[in-house]
């Protein structure tokens, strides 16, 4: 149904900003990279995957951003998506945004959470249409950038 219904990108923009996405995700080139770069995803996913991404989030996870968490040799944990990895430290990307370097010598655990951290069912009381205006809104901000170089 998806395949043929259109929504509208404003409501999507809305809905997106309701959701909170803009948390973990970014739609422009120059915001901090807190999650999966959405600004041109639809250039990569047709409608169906980009609606299926949205509803089922732990049915596959964007590559490099599978969630790691370490536990360090001072009780503190780390969260976040490994950047760089080399023999004496790990480089991880937290959810604000921040890079942080853990030298491997202060882990002590190191644990790979296989499930998005988007929740399941998040847009479980969206309409038909509400889907459509989303995934209208993510066409939209890949055209964007198709124009303008970036997205707005």
């Amino acid at each position: 149904q998806l395949k043929k219904l259109r929504g509208e990108p404003w409501r999507g923009e809305q809905l997106f900003t309701q959701f909170k996405c803009a948390n973990c995700h970014t739609v422009r080139a120059d915001e901090p990279v807190r999650g999966p770069f959405l600004g041109n995803i639809a250039k990569t996913y047709r409608r169906e995957q980009l609606a299926e991404a949205i509803l089922l989030p732990n049915k596959q996870l964007a590559q490099g951003f599978v969630t790691n968490v370490f536990t360090l040799d001072n009780g503190l944990t780390r969260t976040g998506f490994v950047t760089q990895e080399a023999a004496d430290k790990v480089t991880i990307r937290d959810a604000t945004g921040q890079e942080i370097v853990i030298p491997k010598a202060e882990i002590e655990e190191r644990e790979k959470i296989t499930i998005s951290v988007m929740p399941e069912g998040l847009v479980k009381d969206l309409t038909l249409i509400d889907l459509a205006s989303l995934v209208d809104y993510l066409e939209w901000l890949a055209k964007q950038e198709e124009q303008h170089g970036q997205a707005p």
